[in-house]
């Protein structure tokens, strides 16, 4: 082991005691250090011109015809959507061309085959809440009658 640096005599591993490394250095010197260590990195403008260039469509994560995969299902980009959401899923977008409407606040989506990226009308089942859907897991294998089940894509021709 080695003497701290800062002049105490203290023993250290490293060049400075923990906390000792600014004890010598002047206060402006170790505000401005403070400062870069508290967030203050960009301009004002600068932070709106990185917060512009990252928002809908220019957001990295968005593909260049408008979709992202976020835990396996697809994301369609909308600019203008009645619903005021600019990003949907795009089973709830087959779901709404097929009723004309968007799944209600507590309706929930299922896939039948559990492929998330399987969006055709026929793979898709409409539960009234999620209490249903977590129901029709727990009985998949023997079930006759679903509760709280809108739609079956399945039965659809």
């Amino acid at each position: 082991m080695k003497k701290c640096e800062c002049g105490c005599g203290e023993q250290a591993k490293r060049r400075f005691v923990s906390g000792h490394n600014s004890r010598n250095m002047p206060k402006d010197v170790r505000d401005k250090i403070a400062n870069t260590l508290t967030g203050n990195k960009h301009a004002e403008d600068t932070c709106r011109k990185i917060s512009e260039g990252h928002k809908g469509k220019k957001n990295y994560q968005w593909k260049k015809n408008g979709y992202r995969k976020c835990r396996e299902y697809i994301w369609i980009y909308l600019d203008n959507h009645p619903s005021g959401m600019r990003a949907i899923r795009e089973h709830w977008l087959v779901i709404e061309k097929y009723f004309g409407r968007l799944p209600k606040s507590p309706e929930e989506v299922h896939h039948a085959n559990e492929d998330r990226k399987d969006n055709r009308i026929e793979n898709l089942m409409l539960f009234s809440n999620h209490g249903c859907h977590m129901g029709f897991h727990r009985k998949i294998d023997k079930i006759k009658d679903i509760e709280g089940l809108v739609f079956d894509g399945r039965k659809h021709e």
